[in-house]
């Protein structure tokens, strides 16, 4: 977007509780995650520059200032994106498409040190689109089929060291995760999650994964969040536990 209320900005903006204001000159291109790191906003996405300086698909904000974050993440292909941020043993954890994090080989996501960028083992095979942190690991889920090599079926959880499956996983893509009432619960277009039904949203009690109700009606489950001691699901569904409700 180019506006916010009737100020101007560059695909990103802030709302002070009055008023939108401008992050700088904003990006160049979309803005899909954010998150905080260092006391410091990040911002990942298609953009490669943030501020009018070279800043490629992820970007920081001080306060004052857009700067870069290392050499950014790349990739010789134009969809490379950072599509997914958060923190996780006090490093900024970055997951998308693409092949490198500042230089060195990254598949599809990466650490940052506030110094560094590094590999997460081996990577995933496929774009990572919701990080989560759960059980002192962190959790990830999207569309690849294997991460560290080990076949984990669109969700995965990295203990600092290595990769490791939840259960069997889900049979279609994992876009969103939340931990709510001490259970880590995902979304997506999926039917079914540790080869039980589960239709559009589970939840992993730390052993297996189990239906929530009778999940939703039609489309996907796109957001999670909680609120006032709830989980909160958004998406393409029109039906949640087979009452109405549309999309939200």
């Amino acid at each position: 977007f180019n506006m916010a209320g009737a100020t101007p900005v560059g695909n990103i903006a802030a709302w002070d509780g009055s008023d939108w204001l401008p992050l700088g000159s904003g990006m160049s291109g979309q803005v899909v995650s954010l998150t905080v790191f260092n006391n410091e906003l990040i911002a990942g996405g298609q953009f490669i520059t943030a501020g009018g300086i070279s800043a490629r698909h992820i970007a920081r904000w001080n306060g004052t200032a857009w700067q870069p974050v290392g050499g950014g993440i790349t990739d010789l292909n134009t969809n490379c994106k950072v599509w997914a941020l958060t923190v996780f043993n006090n490093e900024l954890i970055a997951g998308g498409y693409f092949a490198e994090a500042g230089g060195s080989a990254a598949k599809n996501i990466a650490r940052w040190d506030g110094a560094t960028w590094q590999p997460l083992g081996s990577g995933t095979s496929d774009t990572p689109l919701t990080m989560t942190v759960f059980s002192n690991e962190l959790i990830v889920g999207g569309s690849f089929s294997t991460a560290g090599g080990s076949l984990v079926n669109r969700i995965a959880r990295w203990n600092g060291t290595t990769w490791q499956s939840l259960g069997s996983g889900m049979n279609s893509v994992v876009g969103s995760l939340a931990v709510y009432n001490g259970e880590l619960f995902a979304g997506g277009p999926f039917t079914t999650a540790g080869g039980v039904s589960a239709t559009r949203i589970a939840r992993w009690n730390g052993i297996d994964w189990q239906s929530v109700d009778t999940g939703m009606g039609g489309g996907s489950v796109s957001e999670l969040a909680v609120f006032n001691n709830e989980l909160v699901a958004s998406g393409s569904f029109t039906t949640a536990g087979g009452l109405p409700a549309n999309h939200i």
